[in-house]
């Protein structure tokens, strides 16, 4: 190995260092390498490591195989933030360039990676993440890692190791002097707006007019119930942007000593990319006055799920309020007050421990299979009891874990098209052998479409695609106008003439998001047949007559649709949903019932098949033979890995970047939502067998 430093293995960075401990809160680490030097960084593996020099900046240049190591007095039994910046150019796939940390000298936390597609040689991309220290050990060691072939080549700079100062209790919080009730409204100029970004897999804002960092108008009406600020209106409001649409969810007020006439309000919201369902999670925080006084708002986002568009972003505006109660105020009280009353009870992830002797709760959420720093939240369900974890910012952790908005993307084909032809089944009996092209007419009109039923397009059995190869239509398609046309018209058109016809419906899986937006699509022309031209199927049959007697939040009502008056959900994707949301969706299908208070709601014998536990259906080999697809849900034959004597299909939902729901054949649920593209849970799968045994070996 050649390089510009001296030749350090892990065990002697271990080894460096002061035994001293530092108070919560200090910067640990700063070093942007601007003095020409990379003293107290030690390296190893084949490549090269040296401080290059360009345009006036200084950056530690990393390549090949090689790794540069440091070590770091840290405090004891406590949390400290790593973050840093990393360019890279030319890098071939699988290539990567990272930085990682390590609290406990054995397992390390992704911070920062930038693979191929972001290696322009120029754009420094910004990462920071929570490293947790182990009990007893008094550094953290960071690692700047090229895993690079050819002329690959990795930039680090502005590394930073900081404490992290403990997050204030409710302690010290008292009621709120004022109430806030009324209409709170605010626009962020572009000069107090301050964006870094982070990761652009498609390049989304390159070259762009910076329109990505400035939100729309803000204009919301809130009522105060008890401590919380809840917002009249829930999900994501369609706003006249290029970018973004704000969703806001309940907050809370209070009032802490020295405050005098004044009151707090933070309050949890997400700017959802318009058009698609990324969303970056955030917080705004302000004090109020009875007089109806805003004292200056900031807003900031240090969190998202979104596989291809990462940033962190605050600022600051002059917000107006106009007091006064809001139209419908008593109901918004009494059916916020019955949403949380009607949430499953929850602990931390790491009762189960205590709940459950000999569960080893670090098996879910796993680093071993999840990147800490890409995971929003994950959690398990077992016994009625909701177990939590993550909810972790590139600042802290979030404080209103609860009100986190999550996207659903294709979790939507299990919860939305797939629950949904089984509750028109249910309503409807034979439903699910409708013809579409009695339903939507520019699928007759392009051909090839006879004989194609809903319940074909629920299986993604449509007998039309492109290639038969795993994913290659779905990823081919991403690159169409489909996902980016605001119309229905237009996308119902492409949906249509997307694929010719290969093979008889109903012959052969090929996964396509076009067919569950026609599936949607027929259902709504279904249902509007029997309930008149301004019936809603999502609405009517799935909000009001599943989620809300489920207990759901007001989150799932509204979902993601086309930009026009016919305004057809999507179907398929763009549903968002609160952690409690998803526990008990997945409560439910795992149950097997399809029924609520003991009426049935959704067809038993459809859910049945999707679950694998019906010998005569059992859905379509998915790819892989290890794998099946059957009215909107995934399974997986997990018997290899869990030594089974027996096939073990177990079923699940799956999402976009890294979204896994997991009804484990013990009633048990499991679920992370994450943006690093990992879907990963054998190690939980494993953990989840010993909670009641599911596998005969």
């Amino acid at each position: 190995m050649t390089n510009h430093l001296s030749t350090v293995m892990l065990a002697a960075l271990l080894a460096i260092g002061s035994t001293a401990t530092a108070n919560a809160g200090p910067m640990l680490l700063e070093d942007d390498f601007q003095d020409g030097n990379a003293d107290g960084w030690g390296a190893t593996g084949d490549g090269d490591i040296a401080v290059s020099h360009y345009s006036g900046n200084y950056s530690l240049r990393v390549t090949r195989q090689a790794r540069a190591l440091r070590a770091v007095p840290a405090p004891a039994e406590a949390t400290v933030e790593v973050s840093g910046a990393l360019a890279a150019q030319s890098l071939s796939a699988p290539d990567d360039c990272l930085l990682e940390a390590s609290g406990d000298g054995q397992s390390w936390v992704e911070v920062l990676r930038v693979a191929k597609g972001a290696d322009d040689g120029l754009t420094l991309y910004r990462g920071a993440a929570p490293v947790a220290i182990a009990a007893g050990v008094q550094r953290i060691v960071l690692r700047l890692r090229a895993n690079t072939s050819g002329r690959g080549t990795c930039w680090f700079d502005d590394i930073t190791v900081a404490g992290m100062a403990t997050v204030a209790t409710g302690a010290a919080r008292a009621p709120a002097t004022s109430a806030f009730n009324g209409r709170l409204v605010f626009d962020v100029a572009t000069a107090d707006a301050r964006f870094t970004l982070l990761r652009d897999t498609l390049r989304l804002a390159t070259g762009k007019d910076n329109s990505d960092r400035v939100p729309p108008r803000f204009d919301f009406t809130f009522v105060q119930v008890d401590d919380r600020l809840v917002p009249t209106h829930r999900g994501a409001v369609p706003a006249n942007h290029p970018w973004w649409e704000w969703a806001v969810e309940p907050g809370r007020v209070w009032s802490e000593a020295g405050d005098g006439e004044w009151s707090r309000a933070e309050i949890p919201f997400a700017w959802e990319e318009r058009n698609a369902n990324c969303l970056h999670n955030g917080l705004l925080t302000f004090r109020f006055n009875a007089a109806g006084t805003i004292e200056r708002l900031d807003y900031r986002i240090a969190q998202e799920t979104c596989a291809y568009f990462q940033f962190d972003a605050w600022g600051t505006a002059n917000a107006s309020f106009t007091p006064g109660t809001p139209v419908g105020a008593a109901t918004v009280a009494a059916e916020y007050r019955r949403e949380r009353a009607g949430r499953l009870p929850v602990k931390p992830i790491s009762a189960l421990a205590h709940d459950v002797p000999g569960i080893d709760p670090a098996a879910f959420g796993s680093a071993a299979e999840l990147s800490p720093g890409h995971v929003t939240v994950f959690g398990v369900v077992w016994n009625g009891v909701h177990y939590v974890g993550g909810c972790e910012t590139r600042r802290g952790p979030y404080p209103l874990c609860d009100e986190l908005l999550l996207p659903s993307y294709s979790v939507a084909k299990s919860v939305v098209s797939g629950l949904g032809l089984m509750r028109l089944e249910q309503l409807s009996a034979g439903a699910k052998q409708a013809l579409v092209v009695d339903y939507v007419p520019e699928c007759r009109a392009a051909g090839g479409w006879e004989g194609v039923t809903f319940d074909h397009l629920a299986d993604m059995a449509s007998g039309r695609y492109q290639s038969a190869g795993r994913e290659v239509d779905e990823d081919a398609t991403m690159a169409t106008p489909f996902f980016r046309v605001d119309a229905h018209a237009d996308k119902v058109r492409i949906a249509c003439a997307r694929y010719p016809r290969r093979v008889p419906p109903g012959t052969r899986w090929v996964y396509h998001t076009t067919d569950t937006y026609l599936l949607g699509t027929s259902m709504q022309a279904y249902w509007r047949r029997l309930h008149g031209a301004n019936a809603d199927f999502f609405r009517d049959a799935l909000v009001d007559g599943l989620y809300a007697p489920l207990g759901l939040s007001p989150a799932v009502a509204s979902t993601r649709r086309t930009y026009d008056a016919i305004a057809q959900p999507f179907t398929g994707w763009g549903l968002m949903l609160l952690r409690d949301d998803i526990a008990k969706l997945a409560l439910f299908m795992v149950s097997g019932t399809g029924e609520l208070d003991g009426q049935p709601v959704v067809n038993r014998p459809e859910l049945s098949a999707a679950l694998q536990r019906s010998a005569s259906d059992t859905g379509f080999s998915a790819a892989r033979p290890e794998f099946r697809y059957n009215n909107g849900l995934w399974a997986w034959n997990a018997a290899a890995s869990l030594a089974c004597k027996a096939p073990l299909w177990v079923p699940f939902m799956s999402g976009y970047g890294g979204i896994s729901v997991v009804l484990m054949p013990n009633g048990a649920v499991y679920y992370y939502f994450s943006d690093n593209s990992e879907f990963r849970w054998a190690r939980a799968l494993r953990e989840a067998n010993k909670l009641a045994p599911f596998c005969t070996r």
